[in-house]
């Protein structure tokens, strides 16, 4: 519930941001002229404080160069709070008699305004025809995109393996 009034803190924040923006665009156009107002909106958007995006790392792997780890995978997923979810992607190699786990790659969805999410570190075992994980995930706590606070959490659980 925090996390779901923090996004619509910074969501009415965001709004007033954007309206006093408007409130300046329409001054700088009296005073200066359309051309000059424009360049000033156009320098407000140049900067983003997210981070690029590259390819979701292999908690198990550092380097696997983009070929397929094996002949299995799986997904589970894990609610993190009611905004956000930890989608769970696991490969490997399975043969008649056993299963082993050599890619785990984490995504989260949701809605994120004012949440950053990143994957630190993670593990895969298997056990008895069950895969156990834990997946160590930081969290920042973000203002209009200004990290506020940071912390970190482990979620860990089990999920049967699927034979099909």
């Amino acid at each position: 519930m925090l996390t779901l009034l923090w996004t619509i803190l910074n969501v009415i924040l965001l709004v007033c941001v954007v309206f006093a923006w408007f409130k300046v665009l329409i001054l700088l156009r009296r005073q200066l002229g359309l051309g000059l107002a424009l360049l000033f909106l156009m320098s407000l958007s140049v900067k983003s404080s997210q981070e690029p995006e590259g390819n979701i790392p292999n908690l198990l792997a550092p380097a696997n160069n983009g070929q397929p780890l094996g002949n299995w995978s799986q997904s589970t997923t894990v609610t993190l709070n009611p905004n956000n979810k930890l989608h769970l992607i696991f490969e490997g190699t399975r043969t008649d008699s056993s299963f082993v786990v050599s890619g785990l790659y984490p995504t989260i969805s949701g809605l994120m305004l004012g949440h950053t999410w990143k994957p630190l570190g993670g593990t895969a075992n298997v056990q008895q025809h069950q895969v156990a994980y834990d997946v160590i995930l930081l969290h920042q706590w973000k203002l209009l995109g200004i990290p506020l606070y940071t912390s970190s959490g482990e979620y860990k659980n089990r999920f049967p393996v699927q034979t099909q």
